[in-house]
């Protein structure tokens, strides 16, 4: 195996290894992963860049996601800002109204919307521990509060209104936690896909060039210094995305026409 496939298959086994501890690695693991294929450190920062474009975080290593979070946020200020003064302007009744309010909701009424508007606020507060995760503001307020909706339809303890809080913000924590590794995870599994898919249509175009043919599995195989079955895969999952893309723009214009 030569020096650019190791690369390659180091690259993999840092995404897979990020992957199971919830899309975070130190300096350590990735400097093992690569110990013996880098000889020159200062490769090194295109590996962090790499994989912080791929919303997995470095120990220690300021991202560029971070940033561009930042700068998402800039843009959705003024939204941000309008919301908060609608909450702000929200009237909420005292404890006692509240308990009342819940053991109504206890009983069957539908007064789930009610103790939504009284905690919307618990939302605010939450997502402040969610925030340059790879998730605008916006849509941590979206996610957590369908958590927080979430929270109300399913509790089913008593009419104690601390039970019931701690109850809603485990779920708006979930919700949160949930949406930012789904979004993290189907990022970064996407961009590496992509990153291989457009690497063998670049193979594929320069052989063909060389060729003055289509090139075989076994050619492309061995430009790109990877296995003939690690070929297949890519061009299987390349057609799989084609195939959905074309059937969702047959939905549009079925959708149009009608």
């Amino acid at each position: 195996m030569d020096k650019k496939r190791k690369f390659n298959d180091a690259l993999s086994k840092v995404v897979e290894l990020a992957g199971t501890k919830g899309n975070s690695l130190t300096f350590d693991e990735i400097h093992s992963a690569f110990n013996d294929i880098i000889d020159d450190d200062s490769m090194y920062e295109h590996i962090y860049k790499y994989l912080a474009e791929n919303k997995i975080s470095i120990t220690g290593y300021i991202s560029h996601q971070t940033k561009t979070s930042s700068k998402d946020n800039e843009l959705e200020k003024p939204f941000i800002e309008m919301y908060k003064n609608d909450l702000s302007a929200i009237t909420i009744p005292d404890d006692s109204v509240q308990s009342a309010v819940l053991k109504e909701l206890l009983s069957g009424g539908d007064v789930s919307s009610a103790l939504a508007e009284y905690h919307l606020h618990m939302v605010m507060e939450i997502i402040n521990d969610y925030t340059d995760m790879g998730i605008t503001t916006g849509d941590l307020i979206q996610e957590g509060n369908l958590g927080l909706i979430e929270g109300i339809l399913s509790y089913n303890g008593s009419d104690n209104l601390t039970e019931f809080r701690n109850h809603i913000s485990s779920c708006i924590h979930n919700a949160l936690k949930d949406a930012i590794d789904e979004q993290n995870g189907s990022d970064r599994i996407g961009r590496h896909i992509a990153d291989r898919a457009n690497a063998l249509d670049h193979a594929a175009s320069e052989l063909a060039k060389d060729l003055e043919r289509e090139p075989t599995l076994s050619e492309l195989a061995d430009y790109l210094h990877l296995s003939e079955e690690e070929v297949e895969n890519i061009m299987k999952i390349s057609l799989d995305a084609l195939t959905i893309d074309a059937e969702g723009a047959v939905g549009q214009e079925q959708i149009s026409d009608n």
